[in-house]
């Protein structure tokens, strides 16, 4: 399986310091970093998910890779090329191999547009001619379940599901090697997110297309990820295969996650993980491991000393000074 996209040591920040605010706080920081030096990689037709609470710096990765928000620091490599420090214009070229589904399905649907003209901006944007835009538009509503009949519609005559299946279509538009799914079930029934899900999937093996799933939802990773990561604070604090972590995992933030995710098993033994307090400011970083304030097994050394992310089995990397035996 060849490597499609490699990230190294990706940093994004953001100025929160205006000349107002140093003269009031001078000694507040500038800027704060909503992505903290992580570093991952997918493979060809591989689903990676990225699972952390709200605030924790998904989306914002997500959006460094497709060239929305600058990179500060780091190497991000797309099919060999680097495309951290390139401007816009020189981004442009690669979106057509990497497109972005949003989080609110309606929203990011313009409401003066039918669904016709939507599925044609890809083509517009990139200058890409069709011979038959009529034709390339039912096709990809066919792609997604939805009859022809649906391109004459506007966004507020769509349900959330419908209109997560458009945006699925426009982001297939142009073939792209790299689908940038954030939240891809938000807001919809459950019953709905399957059906999403099993599309997703379905359009994945059909077109061999690189999946970035980002979700809070770790029932919506175990589904469709070969391999995930955990988040939190911008940095990556675990990891590993979707079956290890599950099974074994090694972080306690990761241990709480999973114990406060239901399970359909009245008889199945339930853990809950308790954790302390509330998520810190990304302006004010806690000394030492940055989870040690919310972590039930934290000691001494956790509250000096920052953990290094390292291997605790093949392919299975934990931040922890302590991690969790199984």
């Amino acid at each position: 399986m060849s490597e499609l996209i490699h990230v190294n040591n990706l940093k994004v920040r953001f100025r929160v310091r205006e000349m107002l605010h140093a003269l009031l706080a001078p000694h507040a920081p500038a800027h704060i970093e909503a992505v903290s030096g992580v570093s991952f990689h997918i493979n060809t037709g591989e689903t990676f998910g990225l699972v952390g609470e709200s605030g924790s710096g998904k989306t914002t990765l997500g959006r460094a890779l497709i060239g929305l928000v600058p990179v500060n620091q780091g190497s991000i490599r797309f099919k060999g090329q680097e495309l951290s420090g390139l401007n816009d214009r020189a981004y442009k070229p690669h979106r057509r191999d990497m497109t972005m589904m949003f989080q609110d399905p309606v929203g990011c649907l313009s409401p003066r547009l039918r669904v016709e003209s939507i599925l044609a901006q890809p083509f517009r944007i990139h200058g890409v001619r069709l011979k038959n835009t009529p034709e390339k538009i039912d096709e990809l509503l066919s792609m997604v379940g939805l009859p022809p009949e649906f391109k004459n519609r506007y966004p507020h005559q769509l349900s959330g599901g419908q209109a997560r299946r458009i945006g699925l279509a426009r982001a297939l538009a142009l073939s792209p090697r790299l689908i940038i799914a954030d939240e891809p079930t938000a807001g919809l029934d459950v019953s709905i997110q399957g059906d999403i899900l099993n599309l997703l999937g379905k359009v994945q093996v059909e077109s061999n297309v690189s999946v970035l799933a980002i979700t809070h939802n770790l029932a919506v990773i175990r589904h469709i990820s070969e391999r995930m990561a955990i988040m939190y604070l911008g940095r990556f604090v675990e990891v590993g295969t979707t079956e290890d972590i599950f099974a074994h995992p090694s972080h306690p933030y990761t241990e709480a996650l999973l114990a406060a995710n239901p399970v359909p098993d009245p008889d199945a033994p339930h853990k809950r993980v308790e954790l302390k307090g509330d998520v810190p400011s990304l302006m004010n970083r806690p000394e030492g491991c940055e989870f040690h304030s919310r972590c039930p097994f934290c000691r001494d050394k956790c509250q000096k000393e920052f953990p290094l992310l390292h291997e605790v089995a093949p392919g299975h990397h934990v931040m922890c000074h302590y991690p969790l035996t199984h």
